[in-house]
């Protein structure tokens, strides 16, 4: 068992460690520095109303933990007249309790408008002409963020999950990926770059399936996603977290249901 302390550690960190958009330092030379291609074209049109739980545990040690429950939920939405989805990610650890919002098109799912609230910050911006324009506000600061090139980046973890099952995804596939990072340094798009490593079955608390595994790579960071080759999206996820002594954060799909 872990104490108060460790508790509210791993809470933190694993908060952290839900978004695989985070910088990762600024001496990396796993990817180029420049901004990737364009990602591969999607269809939003595919994409229907639903909501998903996940189950967050962090392995130490060989010894699982559970930290606490995530939920992303997919819904129709419109901005500025036109139609859109919103994808919204809650995310409850420990006694904390975060909210990650992305508005994006209907169509090719770029990115129109993102809120977030975590730990007493919050953070509002929007994207016009392919440039994001936002404040990041806290109870002691406040400050405005820009960044170019957005226009196909992703701007959170839920948007990613929801975007993979409408890639082609198949062993040995790949493509380049933008992302948007929000830290002290301010906003910027980073380069990262999807695998699909092989295939795999596995078990979760909603069931057993078939899975592509897919890896993200993004400067330092690696994330592993098991998703659905049914189409059913991401139901389990794995990233190491180096601050707690090389602990994995995992995330695994317990239910689907309506929104």
């Amino acid at each position: 068992m872990i104490g108060a302390l460790g508790r509210a550690r791993v809470a933190a960190i694993a908060l952290a460690a839900l978004l695989p958009l985070r910088a990762a330092g600024a001496q990396d030379t796993t990817l180029p520095a420049t901004v990737p291609a364009a990602r591969p074209a999607l269809d939003g049109a595919r994409l229907s109303p639903e909501r998903r739980v996940y189950q967050l545990t962090v392995l130490r040690g060989g010894l699982p933990t559970t930290v606490g429950e995530r939920t992303v939920t997919v819904r129709d939405a419109s901005h500025g007249g036109l139609p859109a989805w919103s994808i919204v990610e809650l995310r409850r650890v420990a006694a904390a309790t975060s909210v990650d919002s992305a508005i994006v098109a209907r169509g090719d799912l770029a990115p129109l408008h993102w809120e977030g609230t975590v730990a007493g910050a919050r953070l509002v911006a929007g994207v016009s002409r392919d440039t994001l324009y936002g404040v990041v506000a806290s109870p002691a600061a406040r400050r405005s963020i820009a960044a170019g090139g957005v226009g196909g980046a992703v701007l959170n973890a839920a948007m990613l999950e929801v975007m993979l099952p409408l890639m082609p995804l198949q062993v040995g596939w790949s493509a380049p990926l933008a992302l948007v990072v929000v830290d002290a340094a301010g906003a910027r798009v980073v380069p990262a770059q999807l695998v699909v490593e092989r295939e795999e079955s596995v078990q979760v608390p909603a069931g057993r399936f078939d899975c592509w595994v897919v890896t993200l790579r993004v400067m330092r960071a690696t994330r592993t996603l098991w998703v659905s080759r049914d189409g059913r999206g991401v139901v389990r996820s794995e990233e190491r977290m180096p601050d707690i002594d090389g602990a994995v954060l995992e995330q695994a799909l317990v239910a689907t249901g309506r929104p």
